[in-house]
Formats: structure tokens, sequence, C-alpha cells
């Protein structure tokens, strides 16, 4: 698990993500609650790493039936704000999931970090189509 966290740390989500699977693995077969973050963390790698889609498809598997929590409908509401690079949707998740978002220190530093790059996202989007830009008509 601690690997994982070194992984996302550094940005390497993939790596990330695999070895917080491993780690899902190994507690899910011992029955440990640990397996709920470990599931938590791959969830979050596949968002980072901006494949939530993936992330989606982990949700509505077999595997995190038994671990059904608001944590995960959490993850579930960021990763449909994501997909749809809505800034909105992504506060409103935010919002609603406050405490499940912040509660763990990993997680709660990736999610501010994923909406400073949503929103870049979304500045760009605005700014790309135009050769010169007007700051004051483009903040408002």
């Amino acid at each position: 698990m601690q690997s994982g966290v070194i992984a996302a740390e550094e940005s390497d989500f993939i790596t990330g993500f695999s070895y917080f699977y491993e780690s899902y693995e190994g507690y899910n077969s011992l029955q440990d609650v640990n397996a709920a973050r470990a599931l938590k963390y791959m969830l979050l790698c596949k968002i980072m790493a901006k494949i939530p889609d993936d992330a989606i498809n982990i949700l509505n598997s077999q595997i995190t039936l038994k671990y059904q929590s608001r944590n995960l409908e959490a993850m579930r509401a960021i990763a449909n704000a994501v997909k749809e690079q809505s800034l909105l949707s992504f506060e409103k998740a935010k919002e609603t999931y406050n405490e499940e978002l912040t509660q763990d220190f990993i997680l709660k530093t990736h999610i501010f970090n994923l909406y400073q790059l949503l929103l870049e996202d979304n500045l760009l989007k605005i700014l790309l189509p135009y050769s010169e830009v007007q700051i004051e008509y483009v903040a408002s």
C-alpha cells in the first residue's frame, strides 16, 4: 500500500494503481478492513490518470459490492465530474461528500490537485480557440 502512495505522490498513477490493486487483493483475501481503503485509492489513481471510465467500470463491477459506502459514492461522483469535465459537478461532489473526501490526507491532497487540473483544463478549453484573449472578458 505504501508503494502505491509513493507512486501516486510522484504522479505515476498507473504504477500506483497496480500497487493498490495488489494491496486490495491481499487485504480482501484476509477480510481486512483496509481492502476498502485500497479500493478507494485504486479509483483515485484511475481518476487522476484521467481515465474516469475505468474507475466507473470498477465501481460497477462485482468486486465493489461488499464495499459499497459513501466513500465509494464520493469517488463515483468525482469520476463522473472528471468524465464530464465539469467544475460545477466537481464542486457539488466535494460539498456533498466533504467528510468522505477530507478525512483521508492522501485523498484530500489528490482531490485538491485534481480540482486544479480540472480548472486548468477548463480554462484551456475556453482560451484555445482564440489567437488573442482579453483577460477581463474571459474572467467575466
